[in-house]
């Protein structure tokens, strides 16, 4: 029985089953705008009225399954609107409703237009009123349940309102207004402009707004390269869940716009006139006096978010074919500083490469870094606290087993409870699944399925970082060719997160030391591509990790790292903002040197000997780890110019005349002032711990 039929009849029972059905054909359909917020309700239908063929629609929430009461947007409505997928699987596991629907309040940023008895359907071809049209060709639309009205739906605001005459309904902020997915025009809403704003609130005979002045729609009629329109479509859509009431918050927000110059100044009108108090001469005065430095257009992401946007702006149309613009008198008068994840280790919203050999242990680290990014610790500096971030670890290296036994032992070592990651730390077993994000058909290069699927379990996590392991399961292409290479570095950029990419290393490199490895395999493009690196070798101690590059901070960073056979994890040793130099190790060098002698042997500052001062301490415990025979060089010549240290003449076994250095008596006492077992980094980070 089809809806018009169930009507006639009045069978209540009959239009239920019918609508069910039409829901479950077209649900897909349904934008992800609308499901993206928690505003859902379900609807019964009841009270069918035969002679003008409508019915009642009763809205329910979907957990409790109660009828929606109570003043609508007030805490105990808005805690029982229910999310997509609750008011989903409620509708699924309950033939008693015959539909969902969003509730229409201020907060969720949405407006629709309910136009009623505007569609003929001759069961060939459906016929919708030219003054429907106009409008809901213009954005997201849908047929109503009856099958005989249109819904439309936009972003943005307007006045509530109702044309009797005419039935045109337009909601805003209070009701709920029923979705059918049984689309007119596909896609998702889009933002509403000041001009259809105006003449559906004149259509709908809502409150009279005031309207900004005459030169607004001038502007706006400005021709905008394509790419700064979708910045500011972004810019809308964020906008729309966000109150404009608040003066204090107004002018944040548009000190922010202004950064974009006065492109975003229509945009700036368009979100004012949510507010009773807008008034279009003092929003064009205060956006005058706008002088912004200290803020940034990405203000107005991070202040939706707080209001439960949960959106994330393409600044790059879909194809990624052109480059974006950048408007000169938009600059700031303050430099922006790149904001880290891990202060000089780790840029964020950039890929950076993680290079080892096979074995070496960086799929072992990396996953430490996760769990301490995930709680807010410095993974380099234990003492250090950072913001929490959330993390996602795509894990074709390791399985299951192996990553639980690793987060086990590390939890248990950092005294970490399993409650801390949860919502966190998202671990991805990918050990038996294809993993190729980018490959190369006779197309070209182009990304993959799952790519697709891992962009949206980003977004769904809201994850601020990405590790993955490994690039060579990524990339389905020739590591050697250059484009290729820019290609996957441009598509994982294109997740919109910091990335860390895990990625193996030629032979020669895990054999070489890190200041002569190149440190990556394939083209140079790996090295390019990427704005930050990481290295990990092994030593005889342990590992340590270098950075041979960073574009956005201070490159020559070093971390040591040892094995801690109680908890089977490694762990931080030690943490130079440089590569280590003699200088900062003075006192122990000087003990070292003072030992060797004590012993009788005879240093000689000949870089060939067998008994130079490097080949002689360097085996010593307590010797720095990653100090170059160069350093240690640089060192000793200091201690020379300082008095510390001197070059003595001795007679050598042959009688011959040798040359020996010797410390002095100053330098002999800065050498005592030194502990004869100075505290290892492993034992200073578990008592910090403890």
């Amino acid at each position: 029985m089809t809806h018009a039929e169930a009507i006639t009849n009045g069978d209540a029972a009959a239009l239920t089953m019918s609508l069910r059905s039409s829901l479950m054909l077209n649900a897909h359909n349904i934008p992800e705008a609308l499901k993206r917020q928690k505003c859902w309700v379900l609807w019964k239908a009841s009270q069918i009225d035969t002679e003008r063929q409508k019915f009642g629609k009763v809205p329910h929430y979907p957990v409790t399954k109660w009828k929606r009461s109570g003043q609508q947007g007030a805490e105990r409505d808005l805690a029982n609107l229910g999310t997509w997928q609750e008011a989903w699987s409620a509708f699924e596991s309950s033939t008693d409703f015959a539909g969902v629907g969003i509730a229409m309040l201020p907060g969720f940023g949405f407006v629709a237009l309910d136009a009623d008895k505007c569609v003929k359907n001759d069961g060939q071809e459906i016929v919708i009123a030219d003054a429907v049209t106009e409008f809901s060709d213009t954005t997201y639309s849908e047929l109503s349940p009856s099958g005989s009205g249109v819904r439309a739906f936009w972003l943005g605001s307007a006045h509530d309102g109702k044309n009797h005459a005419d039935g045109f309904e337009l909601f805003h902020s209070k009701g709920f207004v029923t979705v059918t997915g049984n689309c007119l025009t596909k896609g998702e809403p889009e933002v509403m402009s000041a001009s259809i704003g105006a003449q559906l609130e004149a259509r709908c005979a809502a409150r009279a707004a005031q309207k900004a002045p005459e030169q607004l729609l001038s502007a706006q009629a400005v021709i905008r390269h394509p790419l700064i329109l979708a910045q500011l479509h972004d810019l809308a859509e964020a906008l729309a869940v966000i109150p404009a009431d608040d003066r204090e918050l107004w002018v944040r927000m548009g000190l922010a716009l202004k950064t974009l110059g006065d492109a975003a100044k229509p945009l700036w009108h368009d979100w004012s006139l949510k507010s009773e108090k807008y008034d279009a001469e003092d929003a064009d005065r205060t956006w005058a006096s706008f002088q912004p430095d200290r803020t940034g257009y990405e203000a107005v992401y991070a202040e939706a978010r707080h209001w439960g946007w949960e959106g994330r702006p393409q600044l790059m149309p879909h194809n990624g074919s052109h480059p974006i613009p950048i408007d000169m008198m938009a600059l700031p008068k303050i430099a922006p500083a790149q904001p880290f994840i891990i202060p000089g280790w780790l840029p964020e919203d950039t890929v950076t490469l993680f290079s080892a050999h096979g074995g070496a242990g960086k799929s072992f680290i990396s996953l430490y870094v996760a769990i301490c990014i995930a709680v807010g610790r410095n993974p380099f500096r234990i003492s250090e606290e950072l913001p929490r971030q959330r993390v996602v670890v795509y894990s074709a290296e390791d399985n299951t087993i192996a990553l639980q036994g690793r987060v086990r032992r590390y939890l248990d070592y950092m005294a970490i409870q399993n409650a801390d990651l949860h919502g966190w730390l998202l671990l991805l077993d990918a050990t038996s699944c294809d993993n190729v994000l980018f490959k190369e058909d006779r197309t070209g290069c182009v990304t993959t399925a799952r790519y697709d699927w891992l962009a949206d379990t980003i977004h769904a996590f809201k994850a601020d970082l990405l590790i993955f392991d490994n690039a060579s399961d990524a990339l389905d292409a020739n590591e050697n060719d250059r484009a290729a290479v820019r290609q996957f570095f441009s598509a994982l950029r294109g997740l919109k997160l910091t990335v860390l990419l895990l990625a193996h290393v030629d032979a020669a490199s895990s054999m070489a030391k890190p200041r002569d490895a190149k440190g990556y395999s394939g083209s140079t493009a790996w090295h390019n591509s990427a704005r930050s690196r990481w290295f990990l070798t092994r030593d005889e101690v342990g590992l340590i990790l270098t950075q041979p590059k960073v574009n956005y901070a201070r490159a020559g960073s070093q971390v040591t790292l040892a094995w801690d056979s109680d908890h089977e994890v490694f762990v931080v040793t030690g943490c130079y903002d440089e590569a280590p130099n003699g200088s900062q190790f003075r006192p122990l060098l000087l003990r070292l040197i003072a030992e060797v002698q004590d012993e009788g042997a005879n240093i000689s500052l000949s870089p060939t000997a067998t008994n130079n001062p490097y080949k002689l301490i360097k085996d010593r415990i307590g010797f720095p780890r990653g100090l170059e025979r160069a350093a240690l060089t640089q060192e000793i010549a200091a201690w020379r110019a300082e008095g510390l240290a001197e070059v003595q003449s001795y007679s050598q076994s042959n009688r011959s005349t040798g040359m020996r250095l010797v410390l002095t008596e100053t330098g002999r006492a800065l050498a005592q002032a030194c502990p004869e077992a100075p505290v290892s980094g492993l034992a200073a980070i578990k008592a910090r711990m403890e």
